[in-house]
């Protein structure tokens, strides 16, 4: 757990009595918080907790964007989506968005731009999405990981936002990338 574990302590209007770590991997924990409303009631409080994680919104000159597809075990879905990854102990962000986008797909980006963060399900995970846009791109070979088994694809932007609309992207990663790439490459703020 990344807070005090001095309890009781607050957590926005709830106060935590204690916390139980109840499941580790690589990737992720879950752990159970004992919480006190501010109505007094007493309930538990289920976290998953990730490491940070990025996303690369790879262009091309052409504004055509890289893509990988996999299967998803979770949702036993294939998706396509940007390249992304967890970010390693210790690692800046951007040499993460680097090293991911070598590793799924051999590109090495000359620009970097970071296009902002996201939670995308923040009510019960503390995931952090960080998005990049990579651009000046000069193909390498890739080497992904022993679990990863990645297509790749090459969408136009245009024709890739019609697909987020559509529900052809359903990765929240990728959706979000898009758009926000959208916005920074045609000047819109927000």
């Amino acid at each position: 757990m990344s807070e005090s574990s001095i309890y009781p302590h607050r957590r926005g209007p709830w106060i935590v009595t204690g916390t139980q770590q109840v499941h580790r991997t690589p990737w992720l924990s879950i752990r159970d918080d004992k919480i006190v409303w501010p109505d007094k009631r007493e309930a538990v409080w289920t976290v998953i907790e990730f490491r940070p994680a990025i996303g690369v919104v790879a262009l091309t000159e052409d504004r055509q964007v890289h893509l990988v597809g996999q299967h998803r075990y979770a949702v036993n879905r294939y998706e396509w989506e940007l390249p992304e990854g967890l970010v390693d102990e210790g690692e800046d962000l951007l040499q993460a968005a680097k090293r991911e986008l070598r590793e799924e797909t051999g590109l090495i980006a000359r620009q970097w731009t970071p296009l902002g963060s996201t939670h995308p399900h923040n009510s019960s995970c503390d995931a952090t999405y960080h998005i990049f846009l990579a651009e000046e791109l000069e193909q390498g070979p890739a080497s992904p990981e022993q679990t990863e088994i990645l297509a790749r694809r090459l969408v136009p932007l245009a024709e890739l936002m019609k697909m987020v609309q559509n529900d052809q992207i359903l990765d929240a990663f990728t959706i979000i990338g898009v758009f926000r790439a959208w916005h920074h490459l045609n000047g819109i703020k927000g």
